[in-house]
Formats: structure tokens, C-alpha cells, sequence
């Protein structure tokens, strides 16, 4: 899955593709993002558990396309998002705030993903809204 927000962007994938409860891998490109997913997620483990999360080094500069990797267990990271989404999704435009959250490059990111997702609108809608010729002649 990957879940953007106004933290970054990050993949999030299961330990074990065999077991539906196994704990959670969440992969970004940058560190600032998984610091995040850390002390969101901690806020929902027991003093005594948050040494479940495991943010290896041996993880981090793999030659993969997501450098920076923890190993999270799956009910305190629902219950971080869920939390997140309930209180801090006060937004109403998505690009803007993390524009203001996290800046370049992330804002021009977004908009390319924007850009990309116009492929999927179906056919008749492909002109649907004001700013769709603004992007599109870019």
C-alpha cells in the first residue's frame, strides 16, 4: 500500500505475505518520513512494547528503491493512522498542505501523481474540473 500524507510518502508492506497479522515493513525514500512513523506509532505501544518497533540500520542505504525501512507491529500502526486521520486530516486541499508541510520536492511529486491518476478518470470525465488544463498543458 502506499499511503501518502502530510508527513511523506511511504510503502507499507506485510513482514510475512503468509500470515494476514504479521507485523508491518514501512519503506520511504527519505529519513524524515519513517522518524515519523516511529513516534507516531509508539504513542500506541505500552512503555514495554516499543521495543516491538525495529528501525535496523542494517536496513538503511540497501540497494533498493526504499532506503530508510522499519519493521512496526500492525495493530499500533492502524491505530497511529486511524488516529492521524481523525485528527490531523483538517485539510482541504491535500497538494497545498503537504506543500506546506514538507515542501519541494514533495509538492512537485504530488502533482505528477496527480497527473498520472488523470489516466484512470473515466472516459467522458477526462475534462472534469477548472484545474485539470492548468496541469495538463505542463
Amino acid at each position: 500500500m502506499w499511503i501518502f500524507s502530510t508527513i511523506g510518502m511511504m510503502s507499507v508492506v506485510a513482514v510475512d505475505a503468509d500470515d494476514a497479522q504479521s507485523d508491518l515493513l514501512v519503506r520511504s525514500r527519505d529519513r524524515e518520513t519513517i522518524d515519523a512513523v516511529v513516534d507516531g506509532v509508539e504513542l500506541f505501544l505500552d512503555d514495554d512494547a516499543k521495543d516491538l518497533i525495529v528501525n535496523d540500520p542494517a536496513w538503511m542505504h540497501l540497494a533498493t528503491d526504499y532506503p530508510f525501512r522499519v519493521r512496526v507491529p500492525r495493530e499500533a500502526f492502524v491505530q497511529w493512522l486511524a488516529h492521524d486521520t481523525r485528527e490531523y486530516l483538517t485539510y482541504t486541499n491535500f497538494k497545498n498542505a503537504l506543500g506546506a508541510s514538507r515542501g519541494e520536492p514533495y509538492t512537485t511529486v504530488a502533482h505528477e501523481v496527480w497527473m498520472s491518476g488523470l489516466k484512470l478518470t473515466e472516459p467522458g470525465y477526462e475534462n472534469f474540473g477548472a484545474g485539470y488544463g492548468r496541469w495538463a498543458k505542463r
